[in-house]
């Protein structure tokens, strides 16, 4: 009968903190891989909802000043 060796606490918590250790590794990978697949697209989503609000804000800053001015005129 053989019996099967136990391994010390400390052989036990240095595997578990690797084990977590490269656990956290590959999804930094896989988000770091999934970034790069992607960044053409991310890079539009952000320059167009960039111009997107660079327009409302210029709208909402230019239509008190075309009213004021037909205002004027009218």
């Amino acid at each position: 009968m053989s019996s099967a060796t136990t391994p010390d606490i400390g052989t036990a918590l240095v595997n578990a903190i690797s084990n977590a250790i490269q656990a956290l590794a590959n999804v930094m990978g896989g988000v770091a891989s999934a970034l790069s697949q992607y960044s053409t697209n991310i890079g539009t989503v952000i320059v167009v909802g960039g111009l997107a609000v660079l327009a409302w804000r210029t709208m909402d800053r230019a239509v008190p000043f075309i009213r004021g001015i037909f205002g004027r005129l009218f």
